[in-house]
């Protein structure tokens, strides 16, 4: 369970990052 939110919450920084590359 606490790997799977470690994945989750990389998964949102990275998400969060690409969106600011795009704008």
């Amino acid at each position: 369970n606490l790997s799977f939110n470690a994945l989750t919450s990389f998964g949102s920084e990275f998400s969060t990052l690409f969106n600011l590359q795009t704008l």
